[in-house]
């Protein structure tokens, strides 16, 4: 797309947001922010289909000729698929995009994250595993297939020497991690777009490592990873969830250029 005024063409980002962790609204915000500065699009706005400010309002609040809608979910699933357009009650001049987590240029971030790791305690790819964790949902196969594919992307990239997905709500769940691999370097990719609950909280517990354990504090955005942590016999690292990448800032806007190609 070029880098030019839109016009009366904006821009609605949507995240999943929590009331009860307003932290989750972050990586959407940010996202929205580094957006405007750009200065591509009249306007963007953050919105949320869980929390304020919630979607409807958002739009209820514009007036452009066309308002692109791009879900900054790891998946179509239940939130994207049924949520959103539940959201949308058949309004006009709404174009709603791909989510951004169904992109193939994840795998492209999730190599680089993997590469500063690997750079940052000189890590042996042979000797690495990766753990892509994702939300999972037995109500629908979405979530699991995109945890899947990033996964088989890292072995075909050759990011480490073996990678499995697992999930928060499916088998096989993140606590069964230390079966599913068995490298003695472990690296935790959450396919998650916000920091929140499963990102901030669960998948930590999920794979044993205490609350209060110090190293849990990620560090600065330069280096977006935590640990080692010493667990089961091996050294494991937890990369912050992917959606807090600001790459995710070219996802969006080739979201945005597909459904114009589209339309």
């Amino acid at each position: 797309m070029a880098e030019k005024e839109r016009g009366s063409r904006v821009l609605v980002l949507v995240g999943h947001g929590s009331q009860g962790y307003p932290e989750s609204a972050r990586s959407v915000e940010v996202l929205a922010e580094a957006l405007r500065e750009r200065r591509i699009f009249a306007e963007v706005r953050a919105a949320f289909l869980k929390a304020p400010p919630f979607l409807a309002d958002v739009l209820d609040g514009l007036r452009a000729r066309t308002t692109y809608v791009v879900p900054h979910l790891a998946a179509d699933g239940v939130v994207g698929g049924e949520a959103l357009p539940r959201s949308l009650n058949d309004r006009k001049g709404i174009v709603v995009c791909k989510a951004t987590g169904t992109h193939p240029g994840i795998a492209g971030i999730a190599v680089a994250r993997l590469a500063e790791l690997r750079g940052a305690f000189a890590l042996d790819p042979a000797r690495l595993g990766v753990l892509v964790a994702g939300h999972g949902t037995l109500r629908n196969p979405d979530s699991a297939e995109r945890a899947r594919a990033l996964a088989q992307a890292l072995l075909a990239e050759r990011a480490a020497g073996e990678a499995r997905a697992a999930f928060i709500e499916e088998p096989p769940l993140v606590s069964a991690w230390d079966r599913l691999l068995a490298a003695p370097d472990i690296a935790v990719v959450p396919l998650l777009m916000a920091e929140g609950r499963h990102g901030g909280n669960d998948i930590a517990r999920l794979l044993g490592i205490e609350p209060e354990d110090p190293g849990l504090r990620l560090s600065q955005p330069s280096r977006p990873f935590a640990g080692p942590f010493a667990l089961m016999g091996r050294r494991l690292w937890l990369l912050k969830v992917l959606g807090a990448d600001p790459a995710f800032a070219e996802i969006v806007l080739a979201r945005v250029a597909e459904a114009e190609g589209a339309g």
